[in-house]
């Protein structure tokens, strides 16, 4: 999980697309010529950002990545 947030060398394109339109994104895939994967949702937080697991639970975030100052 610390890799996939916190790790560098990502060649992927994340995009946020309204629940309303995820049916006709999933139609188009064909025409994209790749495949789109639901990762997740933004919903309103109580507090600050929450990461859930697999199973739902809450996952802590420390702070990681690579400082190019140091």
């Amino acid at each position: 999980m610390d890799l996939a947030l916190c790790g560098g060398e990502d060649y992927e394109l994340l995009f946020a697309v309204d629940r309303g339109n995820v049916d006709l994104l999933n139609r188009m895939e064909n025409r994209f010529k790749t495949k789109v994967t639901h990762i997740g949702e933004v919903v309103e937080p109580e507090e600050g950002i929450t990461v859930l697991d697999d199973s739902g639970k809450r996952y802590v975030v420390g702070k990681k990545g690579f400082d190019h100052f140091l």
